[in-house]
């Protein structure tokens, strides 16, 4: 075991290499106390990219994940918002106020 505060992998129970290339291991963040155990199953080379990630940043690989999924919605949410604006839009944009 590594330090307190460490990321840790865990083979799950029976865990297997599959024909895809995932394994089933998940990831937590020990604290002295098991955390959360969600799985997501990601590619090994998904799973070494996020690893290094956290491991550069310094911070779990849950938040390492997190901060992905942020990133995504703001790109979504940025490409939504450079789309030109629906006639309904301009309509209800150029609307009286009054």
């Amino acid at each position: 075991m590594s330090a307190k505060g460490r990321t840790m992998r865990r083979p799950r129970s029976g865990a297997q290499q599959h024909a895809d290339g995932y394994a089933d291991w998940y990831t937590h963040s020990y604290t002295g106390r098991m955390a959360s155990d969600r799985m997501l199953r990601v590619s090994g080379t998904t799973h070494a990219g996020f690893r290094e990630e956290a491991r550069r940043r310094g911070v779990t690989i849950d938040a390492v994940a997190a901060a992905a999924l942020r990133a995504l919605r703001q790109k979504e949410m940025g490409e939504q918002l450079a789309d030109d604006l629906t006639d309904e839009e301009t309509q209800w944009l150029d609307a009286p106020l009054g």
